[in-house]
């Protein structure tokens, strides 16, 4: 190799290069030799097709993990947008549908467990902070396993417990077994986003990074689903909303809740089972590759092309690709729980290492901490509001006029979900507009705050609902650009880490929600509106320093 640094050579000659050296010297990869080794010449500035050759002819591991990066980006954009990212369009699509889903399942379900267990609202807030507390669970640890195990069986492990514990949970005989099957169900939804906004990502081509955006759209189908189920059925299976009327109970009466929850997780199901059989799922290669199996990143490149009918060659990776300065092994499903046994103190230390790196000085600092900050705001106004929609909605403007009915209530908690369908499309294109994803996610943000804030001057119940569907709009074109803008921000291999945690801190603060919201009720039905719209607008006023704008930029 020609010892003069400025020398261009082609990345293939390159890796070839350090291959051979560390196989003559007889240095294993995973040994700290080797480590070091791979770790020397640093260099400032490299390019994908062509590497400039430092003296020592060998450049850090995070450096070639970038550049193998760069080149399954090109690899995915010459096979293009095809038949298998279409079909994880949707199977990912499943995870933002369930997760709203519950989410406003429970949320409708807990009026009706007041009259059954005999609940005050303090105690009501409870049973949405259980949900969200294993929401937070869930989204730590297999935000971290996903870059210790792999996407793919995350991907489907997470939803399965949902399903099971959802059910579980319809049988419950008093509030005590229903809450801790509630945290139970929590922590498999909760992980279930993390992971499909990872692995989607990593296999769409740039040219269709918008389709992130779009993957909102499932968000609202979500609560449209349970809103539909909700109308239809807790105004004849449900006790009166009036205290003071009588309710047969033991007699059966109040029996919509447990359907609606039987309803929801049959449905979950059947999106697990979605997952196992319509598409033959690949493992995500840009993890592969940096858990060091370039091959097996290779072989998934090649299944991926013969899919959509590629019909060229694909690039030969670099063989040298470490992730976080450990040296792990993707497992299949088989082995994850034994492996998990075995090597637990292991991937307590690597996920530790995985959450460290976020907060390295200069601006992947400033971007962790911002975004940590706005995910947690977010989604304590969120909560807040959308948590109580159905209160909010079923309580009389003036405080004077007649409780609205419960047709009519859950009829206008229908109309909102609907009305969050067109921000996911508006976002979708906004984001490749001059606004970008910062400028159309600060723009959804502080209008979201803005109409929170109108909603509790609202006079009328058609006031009201006007005011309910601006924030509809907002808030899901705001969740949608963020849900995009997160993962992009992160590389590959603390992506999964990175948007479990900021998703483990939303959950965090999505606790403290319903249970702030219960004793503020009691003080007023504005104050919590108040409060909300003063979280989300200090989220927006967070978005205005991110460092970065990802629109148009490779994910790396």
């Amino acid at each position: 190799m020609n010892d003069d640094s400025s020398t261009s050579k082609p990345l293939d000659d390159l890796t070839s290069t350090m291959i051979d050296s560390l196989d003559t010297e007889g240095t294993s990869i995973c040994s700290s030799e080797g480590q070091n080794l791979l770790s020397r010449g640093a260099r400032e500035s490299l390019t994908y097709d062509e590497v400039e050759v430092p003296e020592e002819s060998h450049v850090s591991d995070q450096e070639m993990l970038r550049i193998g990066i760069g080149k399954i980006n090109e690899q995915i954009v010459a096979i293009g947008m095809g038949s298998y990212q279409w079909r994880l369009f949707v199977l990912c699509g499943f995870g933002w549908f369930a997760d709203n889903m519950w989410l406003q399942g429970v949320s409708v379900v807990i009026p009706a467990l007041r009259r059954e267990f005999g609940l005050s609202e303090t105690e009501m807030g409870v049973g949405s902070s259980f949900v969200m507390l294993g929401m937070m669970v869930g989204s730590a640890v297999w935000g971290v396993l996903s870059d210790v195990i792999g996407r793919k069986p995350a991907f489907t492990l997470t939803l399965l417990i949902t399903a099971v514990f959802g059910f579980w949970a319809a049988s419950a005989q008093n509030f005590a077994q229903f809450y801790w099957r509630l945290f139970m169900l929590g922590t498999g939804v909760g992980g279930n986003l993390p992971i499909d906004g990872s692995l989607f990502l990593e296999f769409v081509p740039a040219s269709h990074g918008n389709l992130m955006t779009l993957l909102s759209l499932f968000w609202p189908l979500g609560q449209i689903f349970t809103a539909v189920i909700a109308w239809r059925i807790i105004p004849i299976g449900s006790c009166p909303a009036d205290l003071s009327l009588p309710c047969d109970i033991v007699g059966g009466e109040n029996w919509a809740w447990r359907a609606i929850l039987r309803i929801l997780a049959v449905s979950t199901a059947f999106m697990v089972l979605a997952r196992v059989l319509i598409v033959n799922m690949l493992e995500s290669p840009k993890y592969l590759l940096s858990v060091g199996q370039p091959e097996e990143a290779e072989r998934v490149l090649k299944e991926l092309g013969k899919i959509n009918g590629y019909p060229g060659e694909i690039a030969t990776l670099p063989r040298r690709s470490l992730s976080s300065g450990s040296c792990r092994e993707q497992r299949q499903l088989k082995d994850v729980w034994n492996g998990l046994i075995d090597e637990w103190n292991d991937n307590i230390v690597v996920g530790s290492r995985l959450f460290l790196s976020l907060f390295e000085i200069g601006t992947t600092r400033q971007t962790t901490v911002l975004i940590f900050a706005i995910w947690s705001l977010i989604s304590l106004g969120y909560t807040m509001f959308n948590g109580f929609l159905p209160i909010f909605l079923g309580s009389t403007p003036d405080g004077e006029s007649p409780p609205i009915s419960i047709d009519e209530t859950y009829r206008n908690y229908m109309i909102l979900a609907i009305m969050g369908v067109p921000g996911s499309f508006a976002g979708m294109f906004l984001i490749d507009t001059r606004l970008g994803r910062k400028g159309t996610m600060a723009a959804s943000t502080f209008g979201t705050a803005l109409f929170l804030y109108v909603f509790t001057f609202s006079q009328t119940p058609e006031f009201q609902l006007f005011a309910g569907s601006v924030v509809s709009v907002l808030q899901n074109c705001m969740y949608g650009v963020l849900y995009t803008y997160t993962p992009e921000i992160f590389e590959t291999n603390v992506r999964g880490t990175a948007n479990g945690a900021a998703a483990a801190l939303s959950r965090v603060f999505g606790c403290l929600a319903p249970l702030l919201t219960g004793l503020l009720l009691n003080i007023s039905m504005s104050v919590p509106l108040f409060l909300a719209s003063a979280a989300i607008f200090g989220a927006g006023l967070c978005m205005l320093f991110l460092p970065l704008e990802t629109r148009g930029r490779d994910v790396l």
